[in-house]
């Protein structure tokens, strides 16, 4: 992975951790060396109006998706999600944003409003050898992720799993976050509503 010794790959690396079954944890790093350069050094927002001071600036982006992560697990809990369903949405959440300015190196923010549907097709390749029974599962989730605002109405979240994908990333994209010790072990994040069922 890109920088491996920065806070932030630390943090990602730690999001790997997570996941228990091997073959999707396997899936998730082989995406992630093959993942744009820029996904490690942009900020979650080019703009700065959508998402918290944390997600800004170098890394940002990087650092938003460890917060999604966060999120995520928690929305795992509050949802009794069997271990192979939370590692599946571990992995759509590691990788939701990977492709958000398009599929080169270099970054080209018109591909925003396409960002949710480039990764089933880039990293095809990947999920053929390394998980080809589970990897659409994951890019169905990817797909779905940015819920209410998707340009494709199909692509809007209908099962507990997307909604739990989507409602991850938008928390994760409030103004109201804390800032993280990204270097530290995963802990679920208590700024959301701890209510929520989907």
């Amino acid at each position: 992975m890109e920088n491996s010794g920065t806070e932030e790959t630390k943090g990602i690396a730690n999001c790997i951790k997570l996941i228990e079954d091997q073959k999707v944890r396997e899936f998730v790093i082989r995406c992630l060396l093959a993942a744009p350069k820029y996904f490690w050094k942009i900020a979650a927002s080019s703009s700065g109006n959508y998402h918290p001071i944390a997600s800004l600036g170098k890394g940002g982006l990087a650092r938003h998706t460890i917060i999604a992560v966060n999120y995520g697990i928690s929305l795992c809990e509050k949802n009794s999600l069997t271990t192979l369903d939370r590692d599946i949405i571990i992995a759509a959440l590691l990788l939701h944003d990977t492709c958000k300015a398009g599929v080169e190196n270099i970054e080209n923010h018109s591909y925003y409003s396409q960002h949710a549907y480039l990764p089933r097709n880039y990293y095809k390749a990947i999920a053929n050898q390394y998980l080809p029974e589970k990897s659409n599962i994951i890019f169905d989730l990817i797909d779905s992720h940015m819920g209410q605002w998707s340009e494709i109405p199909e692509k809007i979240p209908e099962t507990k799993e997307q909604k739990i994908t989507h409602y991850a990333d938008y928390l994760a994209s409030r103004k109201n976050q804390p800032i993280l010790n990204y270097a530290d072990q995963i802990t679920p994040l208590k700024t959301y509503d701890s209510s929520i069922i989907l």
